[in-house]
């Protein structure tokens, strides 16, 4: 690795989890330091820190924010198809049931996604796992109750719902509370600013910087801004593709587990995206 590059951290403390788009890592809240010079500040309770360490060098600096922000934006860019690919996947699914039914044939939901992409292939699959497990058991009058077995859900379905769990925390408490961003270099923390959803901030400025390390928080501040979007974005993507997908689902007690499995197959498209452009960043120029 290029040793301008080895100093490059996007950190964040104060959450429970790690980030769900991949952009930051999460550290204990213990590892960042908050004040500024002599200042000994810290944040209030509950705040999410973000803290980017960026190498002295500018050009390494600069190239630092421009691959995070290029993953931010392919992420951006599958997020921006995953509707339309879950409205073309529930007609095609329910066509193809259609088409079963009336040759009085039965497939199961995982059969008829044979011919599907890797993410929507596994997203049918889950669903029958759902629809399998899903349980009618006589109640003690008597009548038929549907419920999910606990210890039948599938693990990949447990992590899934662990994971959307989490990422509804986290974007409760970025909500809630206002973000603490700084920017640092060689271990000193150059700026930090105090900032609201709404966009009202406050900055505190270490003497003597110059106008590209100013650049430079200013960069921070948007990245973290739009980063934080982005998740509640996530977020929002995951509950409106699971109001599709609830439409295949036979066993009426398994839409309470469409969120889970619409999360994963969002992770599942934001993982494709990022390996489609590491493989790209792979492939020599031959222009340059």
């Amino acid at each position: 690795m290029d040793p301008r590059h080895q100093l490059v951290r996007f950190e964040i403390a104060g959450v429970d989890a790690e980030d769900p788009l991949g952009l930051w890592t999460a550290v204990p809240e213990s590892a960042i330091h908050f004040g500024i010079e002599a200042e000994s500040a810290a944040p209030p309770a509950d705040t999410p820190i973000y803290r980017i360490h960026l190498p002295e060098d500018m050009a390494a600096a600069e190239a630092a924010f421009h691959e995070r922000e290029a993953r931010m934006q392919q992420s951006a860019h599958a997020l921006d198809s995953i509707p339309d690919r879950l409205d073309d996947l529930v007609a095609r699914t329910q066509a193809r049931q259609k088409v079963a039914e009336s040759q009085t044939v039965h497939f199961g939901i995982d059969e008829l996604g044979t011919g599907e992409d890797v993410a929507e292939a596994e997203l049918l699959n889950l669903i029958a796992d759902v629809d399998v497990i899903g349980a009618s058991t006589p109640a003690a009058s008597g009548q038929i109750e549907f419920g999910i077995r606990d210890e039948a859900i599938n693990p990949v379905l447990e992590r899934a719902k662990a994971q959307f769990d989490a990422l509804l925390n986290q974007v409760n408490d970025e909500i809630l509370h206002f973000a603490w961003v700084e920017t640092a270099m060689l271990g000193e923390t150059l700026a930090r600013t105090s900032v609201s959803w709404s966009g009202d901030a406050e900055t505190v400025w270490m003497d003597g910087l110059s106008m590209e390390q100013i650049i430079l928080h200013n960069r921070a501040l948007r990245f973290t801004t739009h980063s934080r979007a982005l998740k509640l974005r996530m977020a929002m993507t995951v509950a409106g593709g699971a109001a599709k997908v609830a439409a295949l689902m036979t066993n009426p007690a398994g839409a309470a587990l469409a969120l889970p499995v619409v999360y994963r197959y969002v992770s599942q498209m934001l993982t494709q995206a990022k390996e489609l452009n590491a493989l790209k960043e792979s492939i020599p120029n031959p222009s340059a």
